[in-house]
């Protein structure tokens, strides 16, 4: 084995333990979802819902872009947000197929990462020469939410950007204080349009085979 591939060996291997610890604390949510599920969960998730969708307010973050009037509508194929100055998307026309929830070493198609967001996810990206260190802290930032998808992401002028719906902070290192409250705030936030939706179940497609997926009009 060379030098130079065992950093990258090393990286794949710390790279999958996370996503199995992930699906681990996914399989202990849907144990915990399915031992409540009743008329009583019904009505407050009824409750819960429309108190979200009257009391959806602003940021109090510094440097949070925000955009109102975003497409809810669920297409095929490849998207365009040309009417964004945000990258990645916060919003828009999106996949009908979310994606999962969890650290990702490939970009990510737009259209189902989109779809995340309206399920409350926050999508943490970084510039895909980040160094190495880096992209660790980066990934340290999955938690066990459920709702946070990380990745690369070709083409962003920030080092690190935060995203949900509606909503997006750009920084210079992960390790800035904002990092943390855009998390709190916005992980199932208030301006999450579906909640209760789960951030698990369906897309872990990445990079250029997500990308001819979508061009070919399916998942």
């Amino acid at each position: 084995m060379s030098k130079k591939s065992q950093p990258k060996r090393d990286r794949q291997a710390r790279l999958a333990e996370i996503q199995k610890q992930q699906q681990r604390e996914e399989r202990k949510r849907n144990l915990l979802i399915y031992g409540v599920v009743g008329v009583v969960a019904v009505a407050i998730i009824a409750a819960t819902t429309y108190g979200l969708l009257t009391t959806r307010g602003g940021s109090d973050l510094e440097g949070v872009v925000e955009l109102d009037d975003l497409s809810q509508e669920h297409v095929t194929g490849k998207v365009d947000y040309p009417d964004q100055d945000v990258r990645p998307p916060a919003g828009g026309e999106h996949n009908a197929a979310w994606q999962n929830c969890n650290v990702y070493a490939e970009p990510l198609a737009n259209e189902h990462a989109v779809h995340s967001l309206e399920h409350g996810a926050v999508w943490i990206t970084y510039q895909p020469d980040l160094d190495e260190g880096d992209v660790e802290d980066i990934e340290a930032k999955l938690g066990s939410s459920g709702y946070v998808l990380i990745s690369p992401y070709e083409g962003q002028e920030s080092p690190v950007t935060l995203t949900a719906w509606g909503a997006q902070l750009d920084v210079d290192d992960i390790g800035d204080e904002r990092v943390d409250r855009f998390l709190t705030q916005y992980v199932q936030g208030d301006q999450t349009l579906e909640p209760g939706a789960v951030c698990s179940g369906a897309i872990d497609t990445t990079g250029v085979e997500a990308d001819a997926a979508l061009l070919a009009g399916g998942r």
